[in-house]
């Protein structure tokens, strides 16, 4: 009472709970493929409560509701894709779209709640099937299987009949590559027997001249003319020589015919061997080189073939002479040996023995101190006409380094014949070795005549025509630099009446001596040691010295390209061997016609009046005419040193005595001293057109003490005293 309310809270619990709240699918939309629109499906849902969802479909919307009519806009909902993520997710919208959902099955649970915090009675839960893409169902898989496996059998028979085709095709090229190379082989082994044919005809072509040649030569040394002997002796040494080559490359025939047999006979060894070396004595020592010969046994009897062992070891010597410098060692050594003897590694095999058996062996050792064999050389040594085209080392002083390219070729195949071994090492700068390995039996029958002669070597015979002719200051100095012995002896010959001869053994001692001597001509061989012609005449021709000296280069090699790079270098002339003595001499007097006009040109452009109508000479030089010019303004930048002389003028070009003198000889016809004294005196004739200048005065400006001398010097020159030099140039003017 009076504004007091009263209540008993036993009477609030007595009341009714709330009803739970329904919650119910309105309707279910999915889009169908087939009508291209979407369908209404809730009937369907309802029946079934499934929805089953294609791969992918974003268009399938579910609509539900809470029947709480109270405030409906304020109801809220939840869902949760059970087998799919446990998560709630919370939404204040009416509806569900189901879309991206991976393949499987799922429960779709649906919850609602009121404005005033009631929940729906029971969750609304609905089966969800989401089919599995085309792609990953079963038929599609097998399908694709069968396919990859039907792809890989058709590929794998495609490639079967390519490769049978490939087969087909590669063995017709081999067919049809064989028997080519078959046709190639059988006109090849054609043009082998042609050519062997050819070279045994040409060969026992050469043997008839030969015999008249060598037999007209021995004719000769009975005459008494000195002259005619010496020719003689010349003729018959060059004579053997080639027969030597005729019978090598005869031999080779036979031994690529079959035709060629051994005779082996039962002798000593080591008494041949010292023989044969002692043969080579006289080459040795004419070349300052010294030859040895050892055994290890004093007497070795076996079975050998003179003939065809003697041409093994003097081409063997012959070659270690050939490339052994001056105060080098040549040895041939003969050892025995039990069994078969092993070489080291370093030694290069061209041929292989076969060591079967049980037969004691001999070794023989050719050993030379030189140059060597480099290492990329050694495998061809022993290949036929195969020659070293530079030196392993080329500053090395060996006499000669041609050849033919046939001797080692020969030993090859003759100790192929012989079973026996042939092995060679080298070391550049050291020496080369070549070993000879050949069995030791004693079959054949005994040699009556054991010591007969073996093949002897072509040793150069001393004769009276020197290397070097007598001096003569009237005559012009020939340089020649041939490393030929012989040849160069022929040449000094042809030449030594006309000339004044120097002689150089390769192209580097020619140039040395071209620069100490300045020659007025020089004849050079092309294919020397240590620098060939080309090289000579490269390094003379770019010398200020040497410049002006024409060059004739005298070689065998006569193609065009040999002809062209000679003449690029700088030669004057080009001769090929053989030449005759008059074409020689020809060619030796027009260089010295064209040498002279070079003079006449020289001498007048050195003292700086050349007359309008001399034409330049086409064989002037620029090296000549720089000369020239260095020279003159060198000599007027002096001109009034009264102590200027050849020592000091020498000094001022940077030149010998003798070089200057010799170039400006040759160029101008006049040596230093008158070039000097014509210089002074014309100038001494532009200053006395000078008035203002006494004669005195005039001779000291050029280089004159004394006036008296100068006007004496003067009027001898020029046929007129200075004085009335001057008053005849004053009355002109």
């Amino acid at each position: 009472m009076n504004g007091v309310t009263a209540f008993d809270p036993r009477d609030f619990e007595a009341e009714p709970p709330l009803p739970d709240l329904p919650l119910r699918v309105v309707s279910f939309h999915q889009f169908d493929a087939d009508r291209d629109k979407l369908v209404d499906k809730t009937a369907d849902l309802l029946r079934t409560n499934q929805i089953t969802l294609q791969p992918g479909d974003r268009s399938s919307i579910l609509h539900f509701a809470l029947l709480n009519y109270t405030d409906a806009q304020k109801n809220t909902y939840a869902y949760q894709f059970s087998g799919l993520n446990d998560t709630w997710h919370h939404q204040t919208e009416p509806y569900l779209r189901l879309g991206n959902l991976p393949y499987g099955d799922y429960q779709l649970l649906i919850r609602g709640q009121s404005a005033d915090g009631r929940m729906s009675a029971v969750p609304l839960a609905i089966e969800v099937h989401v089919l599995r893409p085309f792609y990953l169902r079963s038929w599609f898989l097998f399908s694709l299987f069968v396919l990859v496996l039907g792809g890989v059998w058709a590929w794998g028979r495609w490639r079967d009949r390519q490769h049978q085709r490939s087969q087909i095709r590669l063995q017709a090229q081999i067919d049809e590559a064989t028997q080519t190379i078959a046709r190639q082989a059988q006109d090849l082994q054609q043009l082998d027997e042609a050519k062997s044919h050819f070279f045994a005809n040409i060969s026992h072509e050469f043997r008839t001249p030969l015999t008249i040649i060598l037999g007209m030569a021995d004719r000769l040394h009975q005459q008494a003319d000195p002259q005619l002997r010496q020719s003689a002796s010349l003729i018959e040494r060059n004579g053997r020589s080639l027969l030597r080559l005729v019978n090598q490359i005869l031999d080779l025939t036979k031994l690529e015919a079959g035709a060629m047999t051994l005779q082996p006979v039962r002798a000593d060894l080591v008494g041949f061997l010292h023989y044969l070396a002692e043969s080579f004595q006289t080459m040795a020592t004419a070349k300052g080189i010294h030859l040895h010969f050892q055994a290890d046994q004093p007497v070795v009897d076996t079975d050998f073939d003179k003939d065809k062992l003697g041409d093994i070891l003097s081409n063997l010597l012959t070659n270690a002479l050939k490339f052994t410098p001056a105060g080098g060692h040549v040895s041939c050594q003969l050892t025995t040996h039990p069994t078969y003897p092993p070489l080291s590694a370093d030694y290069y095999q061209a041929v292989v023995p076969d060591e079967s058996g049980e037969d004691s062996w001999l070794a023989i050792h050719v050993y030379n101190t030189g140059p060597g064999i480099s290492a990329q050389d050694l495998p061809h040594v022993f290949d036929r006409f195969y020659q070293r085209s530079v030196p392993a080392n080329p500053t090395q002083p060996v006499a000669e380094t041609g050849g033919t390219g046939i001797g080692l070729s020969l030993v090859r195949e003759l100790l192929l014949l012989m079973h026996g071994g042939l092995a060679v090492r080298s070391k550049p700068n050291e020496g080369t070795e070549f070993v000879i390995r050949l069995r030791q039996t004693r079959q054949s029958p005994v040699a009556l005549t054991p010591g007969t002669e073996p093949v002897m070597p072509n040793t150069p015979t001393p004769d009276n025509v020197a290397l070097t002719a007598t001096a003569d200051a009237d005559k012009p100095v020939l340089l020649l630099v041939e490393d030929n012995d012989d040849v160069a002896r022929y040449i000094v010959s042809c030449v030594q009446a006309d000339y004044n001869v120097l002689w150089a053994p390769n192209g580097q001692a020619g140039i040395d001596l071209a620069l100490e001597k300045i020659p007025d001509l020089i004849i050079s061989d092309v294919m020397m040691p240590r620098k060939d012609g080309f090289e000579l005449c490269a390094t003379l021709k770019s010398d200020e010295r040497t410049s002006h000296i024409p060059i004739v280069l005298l070689t065998a090699r006569a193609a065009t390209d040999d002809r062209l790079t000679g003449l690029r270098r700088g030669g004057d002339a080009y001769l090929v061997k053989p030449f005759q003595r008059e074409e020689l001499l020809l060619v030796l007097r027009n260089l010295l016609q064209a040498q002279r006009r070079l003079q006449r040109y020289y001498s007048q452009r050195a003292l700086g009046n050349v007359q309008s109508n001399l034409v330049q000479p086409v064989e002037a030089d620029a090296l000549d005419d720089q000369f020239i010019r260095k020279l003159r303004s060198t000599l007027e930048q002096h001109l009034n040193d009264a102590n200027l002389d050849t020592e000091q003028i020498c000094q001022l070009m940077g030149m010998s005595r003798n070089s200057l003198y010799r170039k400006t000889l040759a160029l101008t016809g006049m040596s230093i001293i008158p070039y000097l004294r014509a210089l002074r005196l014309q100038k001494a004739e532009a200053l006395l057109k000078n008035a203002s200048m006494s004669i005195a005065d005039v001779a000291y400006a050029v280089g004159f003490e004394n006036p008296r001398y100068f006007s004496r010097v003067f009027s001898e020159e020029k046929g007129i005293s200075p004085s009335s030099f001057r008053d005849t140039a004053q009355a002109v003017r």
